[in-house]
């Protein structure tokens, strides 16, 4: 448990991205960055109030990246341009959290 509490406490020391998106496709990618969030904070809620659930079923939506990346390099120096590389920090974090995650043992619960 102390590993998955590490977790825990390191995913909620994340600052999630405020919403600055100015487009209708990064407001979206906004959404979908909420949603990837509460899919790992509702898994590790679940284990640690002794659930079952499977952490491999959380995965890491790499679209998201290349949408994102795609975003930052078209650089028109907008507001977008901003969110885009905020929320691709954020992904990035989400994604190590992912991979730690995944390597989890529930054995060790």
């Amino acid at each position: 448990m102390n590993k998955l509490k590490i977790i825990f406490d390191r995913f909620k020391s994340i600052s999630f991205p405020e919403d600055s998106a100015e487009s209708e496709a990064l407001g979206d990618i906004f959404c979908d960055l909420v949603l990837l969030d509460s899919q790992i904070a509702g898994s590790i809620d679940k284990i640690t109030n002794g659930k079952n659930t499977a952490l491999n079923e959380i995965k890491y939506v790499q679209e998201l990246e290349d949408r994102l990346i795609c975003i930052i390099n078209s650089d028109t120096g907008t507001a977008d341009t901003t969110a885009a590389t905020n929320y691709l920090k954020y992904l990035f974090e989400l994604k190590d959290l992912i991979k730690e995650l995944d390597s989890f043992d529930l054995r060790e619960t």
